[in-house]
């Protein structure tokens, strides 16, 4: 399932959901609003979290310089807000290449690193379609101690993308061996419900009970 702001709102209560303008960015989509849910004792309850999710429609989601910077922005108002925060993954990787290089790619992604270290309110990751690479941790991944790590059924997380994994086995230099052990990690990266088997993220959900799990892990 690709991210929309349109997709993105219905986490919230309708009609709260605000989104962060500020260094805008058509690669993210940013902001923060109120959820109703229930407390651990049954009471009702209705709190304040912020989000920031990958819009893969545009550039597909690929993590640019400005798009780090947008992020370390939001982590940081949330921080000094205390709000808890939900990354939404639909990304990629980050961008590489010289051009990238010179605008300072690295520096801005070791920065929103720190940042995630620095930010002591809680963080949730779900993966909605697909996490690669360096885009996995960007996200507030394992490492940066999020609560949990979700998925939905059909959500791609790995080191290479399905299409990178498709060519290497693709490849005629390979053993049979070899394009076993391949294929088995193919199966890995395309199936959230073995890497929950394995312990590498917490669950896998349906797209229906997205606020009820924002609510169990970000308020429980």
């Amino acid at each position: 399932m690709s991210v929309s702001e349109r997709r993105v709102s219905r986490l919230f209560d309708p009609g709260s959901f605000k989104e962060d303008l500020e260094g805008q960015n058509t690669h993210f989509i940013c902001g923060a609003g109120t959820i109703h849910g229930f407390s651990r004792d049954g009471q009702p309850a209705r709190q304040v979290f912020a989000v920031v999710a990958n819009n893969s429609a545009h550039g597909g989601g690929v993590m640019y310089k400005r798009t780090a910077r947008k992020m370390i922005h939001v982590i940081g108002l949330a921080g000094k807000m205390s709000l808890p925060i939900l990354f939404i993954a639909d990304i990629p990787g980050i961008m590489i290449g010289e051009e990238a290089e010179r605008d300072g790619i690295f520096a801005a992604v070791a920065d929103l690193f720190r940042a995630h270290t620095r930010c002591k309110v809680k963080k949730l990751l779900l993966v909605a379609r697909k996490a690669y690479t360096g885009g996995v941790y960007a996200m507030s991944g394992p490492g940066f101690e999020p609560v949990a790590v979700l998925a939905y059924p059909d959500a791609n997380i790995g080191v290479f993308s399905t299409l990178t994994m498709e060519k290497i086995i693709k490849s005629s230099s390979m053993t049979d061996a070899q394009r076993a052990v391949v294929s088995a990690l193919d199966e890995e990266i395309r199936s959230p419900l073995l890497l929950k088997d394995k312990g590498l993220i917490t669950d896998v959900i349906s797209v229906r009970d997205t606020r009820q799990a924002v609510f169990k892990y970000l308020f429980h």
